[in-house]
């Protein structure tokens, strides 16, 4: 009786150990949970779905990054932003090919199970039409998936480190059909987001099936200025899996309508400071001439770009992995390359010397640090765009401040462009050897204004001041 009582004041006492236990367990995180967890998780997954009449084959994630010194061309690559790429098998029966490309039939879906990424200002996942009547146009098909909008179990609670699947899918029923497998793998539905790949018919593509005459997509998942990079690179390292699911037996095509896209037409803008831009402009001129050892060599001001994948998917032009979570503002049509016309007008791009009175002023409004802000982060960044390549930018938190040198206020930055800025404050070395531009070449800038809170997609083009860029050289 002694030991039945002690049973008895026991088991609530390792009940409440046992909850807690997994209490501590769960409150680690999505990512934590994965190193143990995610490989039986997507077995269990693929089982179902292989149960229930789908062939799959696995691909995965890489992180890394599409330039390299022989490489033709860098896709204009935001220097602060890794992109994460599915890589799927070609052919059936393959490895996941190198090339961030794929196909599938028109009733097939790609899944991808995982954790949003950890804590970072910004991410996205958004699918695009790489190629069609053989054409490239690295295109946006629609609105991205973003931290904003992502369906995950906690909105209360910030939306990083959490469960989540996208389903990537041109057919309705295909997506329909999935939801049971992903149980399997512990996703709820509220953790679950449909990544649309609109009717191609209706975008003016080529159809969805594999081979030629069908269009090749791909998927980029961005991250941005992460809160721990160690935490970051641990993530980016993991084997996430995504996998091409397709039905056994060929089903009638179901597919989604062409949708209209989110205004990016906000009720706040920049334009009231743009007098003050222009007196900030004056003062730096003013006060190169007084010191007296550079002189003007030239200027321009950078456009906000009217870029928008479906229009490139019109007009058949390459639109550099456009995403509308950012406004572009840009410095250089040949950054984008198309074919003529250009969606991009003519801009700005200029050559540093190791002079160090050869350089270049940059002056313009801080985005995303307006009040209210117009975008969730902002960087500049700099290109050579011979290769289309990011060689690097300076973030938003690195421009706050710079224009006080010049009288401006916490609205604006000056910042400055030089082969060897020493310890100078503000400054930024642009280097010569790879990802550098070399020294008889010339560079161009690009700004980028990610996700505006108010309208949660890219500004308005019309509602945002572009920089001026000013090249000085020794007088």
């Amino acid at each position: 009786k002694s030991m039945a009582c002690r049973r008895g004041l026991l088991l609530p006492v390792l009940l409440v150990l046992l909850v807690q236990c997994v209490q501590r367990t769960w409150s680690a995180g999505c990512f934590a949970r994965a190193q143990s967890s995610y490989g039986a998780r997507i077995s269990a997954m693929i089982a179902m779905l292989e149960a229930d009449g789908f062939s799959v084959e696995q691909g995965d994630i890489t992180y890394s990054s599409f330039c390299k010194p022989d490489s033709p061309t860098c896709f204009g690559e935001n220097p602060s932003s890794p992109y994460g790429r599915y890589r799927l098998p070609l052919l059936p029966g393959t490895p996941a090919a190198d090339e961030p490309i794929w196909q599938m039939r028109e009733d097939a879906a790609l899944l991808y199970v995982g954790c949003t990424p950890p804590p970072a200002r910004y991410f996205g996942l958004q699918s695009y039409a790489f190629i069609s009547h053989d054409k490239l146009l690295f295109a946006s098909l629609g609105d991205a998936i973003n931290l904003n909008n992502v369906n995950v179990s906690d909105k209360s609670s910030p939306v990083f480190d959490q469960e989540v699947a996208f389903i990537t899918s041109g057919d309705q029923a295909t997506v329909t059909r999935v939801l049971p497998a992903l149980a399997a793998a512990h996703i709820l539905p509220n953790q679950t987001n449909v990544d649309v790949i609109p009717d191609p018919k209706g975008l003016g593509l080529d159809p969805i099936g594999v081979g030629l005459s069908h269009t090749v997509f791909n998927t980029l998942l961005r991250v941005a200025l992460c809160a721990d990079s160690l935490v970051c690179s641990q993530f980016y390292a993991f084997p996430w899996r995504v996998l091409r699911v397709t039905p056994l037996q060929k089903q009638p095509h179901l597919p989604f309508p062409v949708l209209p896209l989110k205004s990016r037409v906000s009720v706040y803008n920049e334009t009231y400071l743009k007098q003050g831009l222009q007196m900030l402009a004056d003062n730096v001129l003013v006060s190169v001439q007084k010191a007296g050892m550079a002189k003007l060599a030239a200027g321009a001001e950078l456009t906000p770009l009217h870029l928008n994948g479906r229009d490139c998917i019109k007009t058949l032009e390459d639109c550099l992995g456009d995403t509308r979570d950012a406004l572009y503002i840009d410095g250089n049509e040949p950054l984008l390359g198309g074919p003529s016309p250009s969606p991009i007008p003519k801009g700005f791009s200029f050559p540093l010397s190791n002079n160090s009175n050869d350089f270049a002023l940059v002056v313009g409004v801080i985005h995303s640090q307006l009040t209210p802000p117009q975008a969730t982060y902002s960087n500049l960044a700099v290109y050579y765009p011979e290769k289309e390549l990011g060689v690097g930018a300076v973030v938003d938190t690195k421009l706050a401040g710079s224009a006080a040198q010049y009288k401006g206020s916490k609205d604006y930055y000056v910042y400055k462009l030089s082969r060897h800025c020493g310890s100078q404050p503000y400054c930024y070395t642009v280097p010569t050897a790879f990802p550098g531009v070399p020294l008889d070449k010339n560079m161009t800038l690009v700004e980028r204004a990610y996700l505006n809170p108010s309208t949660q997609v890219g500004p308005d083009p019309a509602q945002i001041l572009g920089a001026f860029v000013y090249h000085f050289v020794p007088v």
